[in-house]
């Protein structure tokens, strides 16, 4: 029998993964249904099982029906560290600029349901910003081409023999200690850091501590003026938005977007169209 948590936020993932048995917390299956404005988990999810696309009540139909068969996949997770020290985790996407203003400030039109995300950035249109930072990525290595399919991890059978699952499980444990690197492939050229005594939760094998220099193999992008940075770790922003066509759910690796001070508006807008 197949037990699954079906979850609306994501903010369940964090929380098993404060849990002192995160390790076997993590293994718990979880069922993604569309209940926001944006649903990209569930729109991406959708789109591996390749089915044609579906918006609105056929996205929940859809994911409804993934959770009666009892189909599994391993989902990539990126480890994020914040100013404040905190480190929390994230399955879809790290905004930055105009895209995360565009999500924060369109809170507010929540009652639109998803048009607020366009209300939001024809609003932040109107009056461009310009962001000043810094950007340095781990460039991935080559890498084969993987199977978008929901079944290209895990078969797709609800009732799998306990031979089965002990390998499932240690594979998904596997993905999840680098689930937050560019690449996977990569994990066996870096060496892992001792994680802290209270730090709960995957270590960090690829990101460098901040307040060190950047790691002589990672690409510094020259500009400091940026309007957007984007990383997203699924194939959607939102379920009429498909972000990144190459991106897989277990993939190991963050497709990065950057957009330099000094695009047009209209340009800018075409991104999102």
């Amino acid at each position: 029998m197949l037990f699954v948590c079906v979850c609306l936020s994501g903010q369940v993932l964090n929380g098993l993964l404060e849990r002192e048995d995160w390790e076997e917390a993590i293994q718990t299956p979880l069922g993604i249904l569309p209940g926001g404005s944006g649903n990209a988990l569930a729109a991406s999810v959708h789109h591996y099982t390749k089915s044609p696309p579906a918006w609105g009540k056929e996205l929940l139909l859809s994911c409804g029906f993934l959770l009666c068969k009892g189909l599994v996949t391993r989902l990539d997770l990126v480890s994020v560290h914040l100013a404040s020290s905190q480190r929390i985790f994230s399955f879809l996407s790290l905004a930055w600029g105009f895209v995360a203003d565009v999500d924060i400030e369109s809170e507010k039109y929540r009652l639109v349901g998803p048009m607020r995300f366009l209300v939001g950035t024809l609003m932040r249109l109107a009056s461009l910003r310009v962001y000043q930072g810094r950007l340095a990525y781990l460039p991935a290595p080559p890498s084969t081409p993987q199977n978008s399919s929901l079944c290209s991890s895990l078969p797709c059978e609800p009732n799998s023999s306990p031979n089965q699952n002990s390998r499932h499980n240690h594979s998904t444990n596997s993905n999840h200690n680098t689930a937050h690197n560019s690449s996977n492939n990569a994990i066996t050229t870096m060496r892992t850091e001792p994680k802290p005594v209270n730090q709960k939760g995957p270590p960090d094998s690829l990101l460098a501590d901040l307040e060190q220099p950047v790691p002589e193999h990672w690409t510094v992008v020259n500009e400091e003026d940026f309007v957007l940075v984007l990383a997203m770790f699924q194939s959607h922003l939102a379920e009429d938005l498909f972000a990144a066509p190459g991106a897989t759910a277990d993939d190991g690796f963050i497709h990065l977007l950057y957009v330099r001070a000094g695009i047009s508006r209209l340009a800018l807008l075409t991104l999102f169209m």
